[in-house]
């Protein structure tokens, strides 16, 4: 599906989607590539394996963005939902399908290179996630200045479970990493995000 999109993406400049988020989608879709073979070669092992689930969880990641971002939005009609291979919108909002709960968290500073975000849903007095959710959408970026839109945070992943370790590179310690995050339901739908938090690497 991956590859697909990609294809149709750089045919369809009507449809109002930038041309980085296309590039970053190609580059993570030729990585998860990369990875499934080298997972299926005889250079197997726990390193490839581990490097093969990111990378796809990643991919999948990318696009359920892309997705929320840019295809639940005209132009795209019915028959350019069924070329993508999605379901054409419904237009029927239920409550099974919104993701109403907001995401809570604190930073924990612990070990050398490595951030640890503690989350929650807001309001609650226990740390499981919602029901029916896959897990928290955390994101983040290292930045020389505050970001103004949660757009500039480059950087995510999808925690199933708290707490969620963010890993840093050395030349990155001293330096500070803006966080935020969401909820997202088993339909890959995510609602809405935190407020932007920072903390120095250590």
């Amino acid at each position: 599906m991956a590859k697909n999109w990609v294809e149709i993406l750089k045919s369809k400049p009507a449809w109002g989607i930038p041309g980085e988020a296309v590039t970053e989608l190609a580059a993570l879709t030729t990585a998860a590539d990369e990875a499934f073979e080298q997972v299926n070669s005889r250079l197997r092992g726990p390193f490839a394996r581990t490097k093969n689930k990111e990378a796809f969880a990643a991919l999948a990641l990318k696009m359920r963005a892309m997705k929320d971002r840019y295809f639940k939005i005209p132009p795209l009609a019915a028959p350019d939902f069924i070329s993508l291979g999605l379901r054409p919108r419904d237009t029927i909002r239920t409550s099974h399908i919104e993701v109403t709960d907001l995401v809570e968290f604190v930073i924990v500073l612990r070990y050398i290179r490595e951030i640890n975000i503690d989350f929650w849903i807001k309001g609650a007095s226990h740390k499981a996630k919602p029901a029916n959710h896959d897990g928290a959408v955390i994101i983040w970026d290292v930045l020389e200045k505050p970001p103004v839109r949660h757009d500039e945070l480059n950087r995510h992943i999808l925690a199933t479970r708290t707490p969620c370790s963010l890993h840093f590179a050395e030349s990155e310690r001293g330096k500070t990493a803006y966080i935020a995050a969401c909820w997202q339901n088993n339909r890959g739908n995510t609602g809405q995000w935190s407020e932007i938090q920072s903390a120095i690497i250590p």
